[in-house]
C-alpha cells in the first residue's frame, strides 16, 4: 500500500486474534492500534486518528454493534468506517451493522487475503466518505425551490385544505416537508408517494435488510440526510425521503457515481429512520406464520402486487404475485407453513379455520408499510390442499383521474358530461381484472356529492367515496343484492352504482333505475362495447329499452406500461410489421421495446395502463340497436364512422412509447381481429378444411419452442395431415383468421398470449374447432382444468409419437363440420 501507511485500529477481546491481524498488516504497510476489549476503545481511536477500525461482535459487556454506534456518535470517529469481525452476516445482522454505522463484514474464522482486499476497499472508502464529510461541513443546504413550490401547490389542489391550513403549508421550508402531513391530512407514507409521482421518481414503501448496501455512504451522512444506498453492484439504487435536499442528494450522487446509481426512489421517512433504530421498529410477528405473512405481504406490496396466490403442489405451497397482470413466482413453502399460513389468514377474515373442503371467501383490513389495505381473499378446495387467493386494495387511496388511468383527455371530457348528466345508464366493460372498478370510481369522484345524493350496492366496497352511502352485500347476515336494492330505490338517489350487472334481476333492476330519472352505473363482463348490447339482450331486455336508457359503454383493457428508464426505439422490424398486417394498420417507423434495469425489476414494464373505446348511444347508434341490426353491424358502423376505437387507442399509446407493439397485439389487437379482417366484417367462422386442402386435415401448431414444432410438424405431416405453425397465441389467432383448420393443437405455456387464453378466445369467437393443449407440468389439477376450460384433449410432454397422433385422430373425429349456429352473428 503505497503512501502515508494507514492506521488501522483493531478491537477483540482475544489477543491471539490481535496478533494475528499485526502480523499480517505490518507487512502490507499498515500501522496497528490493537485494543483489547470495548474498555476504553473509543478514547483510545480518538487519540489514534485511524483510517479504518475493525471491530469485533461478539465480546463480554459491550457487543461491537454497541461500540461503533458510540464512535459514530464521537465527531472525530463519525466518518471513519468500521468493519465487523464476525461469524455472522444474515439480513437481520446486516440491518443491524448498517443501524450501527458499519461499513462491511469480515467473517471469521479471517483469512490473510480476504483481510487485505477488504482494507484496500476501506481505506478507498475513507477517502470518499471524508470527502462526503467535507460537503457536509460546507455550508446551508441548498434546495430545488421552484420544483418544491410546486409540489406545495399540487397538494393544495389536490387536498384543498382549509385557509389557515393552506397558509402553513405555502409557508413551509423544504427541510419541513413532512409537517404537510397534519396540514393536508395525508399520511407521511402517502406524502412520500406523491413526492414520487410528482417527480416521475419511483415510490419504495418498505426497505428490505437484505437490500442495504453497507459501506457505500457513512451512516452520520445517510442519518442526517434521511437516505441510504441500496443493492447489489451494477443494480445500485439511492433511496431518500427528501427528494427537494439537493445538497444531500448531490454529494450522494458524487460518492456513487463510480457505482452506476440506475435510479433513486422516494420512502417513507419512518422506513429509513427505522433501519437506524438498534431494533426492528416493528413488534416482531407473534409466530412463524405470522413472520411468513410479514414477510410477504411487505414483498407483495413493494413489488406493487395486485394479487397473491398461495397454490399447494404434491411437494411444497407455490406462492406466486401478480405484478402488472403477469404471474410471477415468489418461492414455495413447506406444507405445514402453507398451511399455517392459510389458516392465520381465514382467522384474520372471520373464516371457518377447521372448514377445507368448501369455498371460503372474507376479507380484513391492515397496515403494510405504513399504507392500509383491505385483503380481500378467496378459498377454494384442491387435491394437494386448500388453495388461497388475496386481493390487495387500498380502500381510502385517492381516486385517480381518468388521465392518469390512461384516457385521452377527449375521452376524460366525454366521461365527464356523461357523469354530469340527470339520467341513464353508464356501463363500464371488460375482462376480469381489467381495471373496470378503478375507472368507475375515478368517474364517481367527479360526481358532486354536495349537490347531489349518490348511493352503491356492491359486493364488496372496494374503496371508499367521501360523502356518498356504500352499502355492501352481506349474504351471511341476511343482506342480499337485492334488499340493498329496494332500499336504494326508497331512497330515491340521484345516482347509484350497482357493482355488477350479473344476472336477469340485477339487469333489469340498473334499466329500471336508468329510466326513472336516476343516473346509473354499473360494470359487465363482454370483450367489446357493442357486445354489452347483445349481452343485455340475452338477460331479458329489450332492445326498445336499451336505445332509450343506455347513455354510453365504456370498453376497457389493460396494458403493460413499458418502463421509462430503460425502453429502447428501434425501427419496426418485419416480425413487427407482420402483426398488423391483418388490420391493414401501419406500424410506426419507430417502436420501444422493453429492456429491464433496477427501477422495474428487469420486467422491462413500470404499472400498467387503461385503453378503452366509448361508444356512445347517439341517435344512430340508438336506431341500429332498436332496429335488432346485428353486433357485429353496429361495430363496423362505429369505426367506419370514424369513432376512436380501442384499437386506435391501443395503437396511439405504441406510436407514443407508452406500450409495445407485441403486448399491445396481444391485449387488445388479437381480440378485435374479426371487426378488421375480410373488409372489416365479422371473420368467417373455420369450418373443416379437408376439401380445401383435397382430404388432408388442417391443424394449426401452436409452441414457442421452435425443436418442439419441427419434431411435430413432422410427426403430423407423416400422418397425412396439412399443418401451419405459430410461435404464441397471438399470431396463432392471426392465423385463425386468415385461414380455415380442422384442429388447434396448442402448447399451454408460451409468452404474450399462453394456451388457455387462446383457448377461451377461441371459444368467446364462436369457432367450432377442437383445441387440444399440450404442457410439461406436473402439477396435480393440471388436466382438470383444462378439459373444464373446454379443451378436447390434453397431452403431457415430453410426447410420445404414437399417443400424439391417437389423440389427434379422436379429436379430428369429433370436429363438427357444420357451420356454427346463427347466434354467433349476434354475439361478435
Amino acid at each position: 500500500m503505497s503512501g502515508p501507511r494507514p492506521v488501522i485500529v483493531a478491537v477483540d477481546d482475544d489477543p491471539a486474534v490481535l496478533d494475528l491481524l499485526r502480523a499480517w498488516l505490518a507487512p502490507a504497510g499498515c500501522d496497528l492500534v490493537p485494543v483489547r476489549g470495548p474498555a476504553g476503545a473509543v478514547a483510545a481511536a480518538r487519540e489514534a486518528r485511524p483510517n479504518l477500525i475493525l471491530l469485533d461482535v461478539l465480546m463480554p459487556g459491550t457487543d461491537g454493534y454497541e461500540l461503533c454506534r458510540r464512535m459514530r456518535d464521537d465527531a472525530a470517529l463519525a466518518f471513519v468506517p468500521c468493519v465487523f469481525l464476525t461469524a455472522l452476516g444474515g439480513a437481520e445482522d446486516r440491518r443491524r451493522a448498517f443501524a450501527a454505522g458499519g461499513a462491511d463484514f469480515l467473517s471469521k474464522p479471517l483469512r490473510r487475503e480476504t483481510l487485505l482486499a477488504a482494507i484496500r476497499k476501506q481505506l478507498a472508502t475513507d477517502g470518499r466518505w471524508a470527502g462526503i464529510k467535507a460537503g457536509s461541513e460546507a455550508g446551508p443546504t441548498r434546495t430545488i425551490l421552484p420544483r418544491f413550490e410546486g409540489f406545495k401547490a399540487h397538494l393544495i389542489e389536490r387536498y384543498a385544505p382549509p385557509a389557515g391550513d393552506r397558509a402553513r403549508l405555502q409557508g413551509l421550508a423544504w427541510d419541513r416537508l413532512y409537517d404537510a402531513a397534519p396540514l393536508t391530512g395525508a399520511a407521511p407514507a402517502e406524502l412520500a408517494r406523491l413526492c414520487a409521482d410528482f417527480l416521475g421518481w419511483d415510490f419504495l414503501p418498505d426497505i428490505p435488510a437484505d437490500d442495504i448496501s453497507l459501506g457505500l455512504l457513512p451512516a452520520a451522512f445517510c442519518r442526517a440526510n434521511s437516505l441510504v444506498a441500496l443493492g447489489p453492484p451494477g443494480r445500485r439504487r439511492l433511496a431518500l425521503s427528501n427528494p427537494f435536499c439537493q445538497s444531500g442528494l448531490e454529494l450522494a450522487r458524487l460518492a456513487l457515481r463510480s457505482e452506476g446509481v440506475l435510479c433513486e426512489t422516494v420512502s417513507p421517512p419512518e422506513a429509513i429512520a427505522s433501519l437506524f433504530s438498534p431494533r426492528p421498529a416493528e413488534r416482531p410477528p407473534s409466530s412463524p406464520a405470522a413472520a411468513i405473512l410479514d414477510g410477504l405481504l411487505r414483498r407483495a406490496v413493494s413489488a406493487g402486487a395486485s394479487d397473491i396466490r398461495l397454490e399447494p403442489k404434491a411437494d411444497g405451497v407455490m406462492v406466486r404475485l401478480r405484478v402488472d397482470g403477469v404471474m410471477q413466482d415468489a418461492g414455495t413453502l413447506s406444507k405445514d407453513a402453507g398451511a399455517r399460513a392459510v389458516a392465520s389468514l381465514k382467522a384474520s377474515a372471520g373464516m371457518d379455520i377447521a372448514e377445507r373442503r368448501k369455498s371460503q371467501d372474507g376479507s380484513f383490513d391492515i397496515v403494510i408499510a405504513g399504507r392500509g389495505f383491505r385483503l380481500r381473499m378467496a378459498t377454494a378446495a384442491t387435491p394437494e390442499g386448500e388453495s388461497l387467493v388475496l386481493r390487495l386494495l387500498e380502500p381510502r387511496q385517492k381516486p385517480r383521474s381518468p388521465e392518469e388511468l390512461g384516457l385521452t383527455p377527449e375521452q376524460a371530457r366525454r366521461l365527464a358530461a356523461y357523469a354530469g348528466r340527470k339520467s341513464g345508464l353508464i356501463l363500464v366493460v371488460g375482462s376480469t381484472g381489467s381495471g373496470k372498478s378503478t375507472t368507475v370510481y375515478s368517474l364517481l369522484s367527479r360526481v358532486d356529492c354536495g349537490a347531489r345524493s349518490l348511493m352503491t350496492v356492491e359486493d364488496p366496497v372496494e374503496y371508499r367515496i367521501p360523502r356518498a352511502m356504500q352499502q355492501q352485500v352481506n349474504e351471511k347476515a341476511g343482506v342480499t343484492f337485492e334488499s340493498l336494492l329496494k332500499i336504494a330505490m326508497r331512497q330515491d338517489p340521484d345516482v347509484i352504482f350497482l357493482g355488477e350487472i350479473r344476472d336477469a334481476a340485477s339487469a333489469k333492476a340498473a334499466l329500471d333505475l336508468a329510466s326513472t330519472g336516476h343516473l346509473t352505473i354499473s360494470t359487465m363482463h363482454t370483450t367489446n362495447a357493442a357486445s354489452a348490447v347483445f349481452r343485455l339482450e340475452r338477460l331479458g331486455i329489450s332492445r326498445a329499452i336499451l336505445a332509450e336508457s343506455l347513455l354510453c359503454v365504456v370498453a376497457q383493457k389493460l396494458v403493460r406500461r413499458l418502463c421509462p428508464r430503460c425502453a429502447r426505439e428501434a425501427p419496426a422490424a418485419e416480425e413487427e410489421r407482420r402483426l398488423l398486417a391483418p388490420f391493414a394498420i401501419a406500424p410506426p417507423p419507430l417502436v420501444r421495446r422493453p429492456q429491464g434495469c433496477a427501477a422495474c425489476g428487469g420486467s422491462g414494464y413500470l404499472g400498467r395502463e387503461a385503453v378503452c373505446e366509448i361508444m356512445d348511444c347517439d341517435p344512430p347508434v340508438a336506431e341500429r340497436i332498436r332496429s335488432g341490426e346485428p353486433i357485429g353491424g353496429i361495430r363496423r358502423f362505429i369505426r367506419e364512422r370514424g369513432d376512436f376505437t380501442i384499437v386506435d387507442h391501443a395503437l396511439d399509446k405504441v406510436r407514443r412509447g407508452i406500450a409495445s407493439l407485441p403486448d399491445a397485439c396481444a391485449e387488445v389487437f388479437a381480440e378485435e381481429l374479426d371487426l378488421y379482417s375480410r373488409g372489416g366484417g365479422a371473420a368467417e367462422p373455420p369450418t373443416a378444411a379437408a376439401a380445401a386442402q383435397g382430404g388432408r386435415r388442417a391443424i394449426l401448431l401452436v409452441d414457442d419452442d421452435a425443436n418442439t414444432r419441427e419434431l411435430l410438424r413432422a410427426y403430423l405431416q407423416g400422418a397425412g395431415c396439412e399443418v401451419a405453425c405459430a410461435e404464441d397465441g397471438v399470431r396463432a389467432l392471426l392465423e385463425l383468421g386468415s385461414r380455415r383448420f380442422d384442429l388447434v393443437l396448442s402448447d399451454m405455456n408460451m409468452p404474450q398470449l399462453d394456451g388457455m387464453k387462446l383457448l377461451e378466445m377461441v371459444r368467446q369467437k364462436g369457432f367450432p374447432i377442437p383445441v387440444l393443449l399440450m404442457t410439461a407440468d406436473s402439477a396435480a389439477g393440471v388436466e382438470e382444468e383444462c378439459l373444464r376450460h373446454g379443451a378436447a384433449d390434453f397431452i403431457r410432454k415430453p410426447i410420445d409419437k404414437e399417443v400424439l397422433l391417437l389423440r389427434v385422430r379422436r379429436a379430428l373425429a369429433q370436429a363438427p363440420l357444420a357451420a356454427p349456429p346463427a347466434s354467433r352473428a349476434q354475439g361478435s
